[in-house]
């Protein structure tokens, strides 16, 4: 016999919400990520019983950043913390974004702080050692080798996240580019730390 459905029903639309503000394309995409069985999230979507303890949880766990809350009073905002209107803006510049322009953004996103943080420690490492002059006269050098790492580093990010559909990575396969990515992170840290072996090249300079 089939159950009744739950007279006030709001958590399909709500659903609705946190998919569209977090681009999750198809409901099968949500329950996947979210690991809820299919069978149970349809009948929360179709209104035959209200969210569990462990259809919460789970939601929770794949989207930390949702106000579950909201999501069984609908007061207050669907986030903890709520974006500002740059934020959302952002975002939806993103979304218009064609897929092949997103890895790219993705990518320099991901790497964004990452570099900001090798180019300061590399400051540090050039002040730190301002009494030698080899050091001093090839500050610009030492800058630009940086960014070529760097950009040599966003390459290969690049690639993975292309995956097969890149002929590189189905030629060199990922496990080579990923050890490459090794070397690169090696020479990145010796430089910005201006290891003596990077000394000694400067001074071949």
């Amino acid at each position: 016999m089939e159950k009744n459905k739950v007279s006030t029903h709001p958590f399909k639309d709500r659903l609705a919400s946190v998919m569209k503000l977090l681009d999750i394309k198809t409901q099968a995409d949500f329950y996947r990520a979210a690991k809820i069985d299919p069978a149970q999230y349809y009948r929360v979507t179709d209104g035959y019983q209200n969210p569990g303890f462990g259809f919460l949880e789970k939601m929770a766990v794949a989207f930390p950043q949702l106000n579950i809350s909201w999501f069984l009073t609908g007061q207050g905002d669907i986030f903890l913390n709520p974006l500002n209107n740059k934020e959302k803006q952002i975002i939806e510049n993103f979304k218009e974004l064609d897929e092949n322009i997103k890895i790219k953004y993705e990518v320099q996103s991901e790497l964004y702080g990452l570099d900001a943080d090798e180019l300061s420690k590399l400051e540090q490492s050039i002040n730190k050692n301002s009494g030698l002059e080899v050091v001093t006269d090839n500050k610009e050098t030492l800058h630009n080798h940086l960014l070529f790492l760097q950009e040599v580093r966003r390459k290969k990010y690049l690639l993975l996240k292309e995956g097969k559909k890149n002929l590189v990575v189905v030629m060199l396969g990922s496990d080579n580019i990923n050890k490459e990515l090794l070397v690169n992170k090696t020479e990145i840290e010796e430089l910005i730390t201006l290891d003596p072996e990077v000394i000694k090249l400067l001074l071949k300079l």
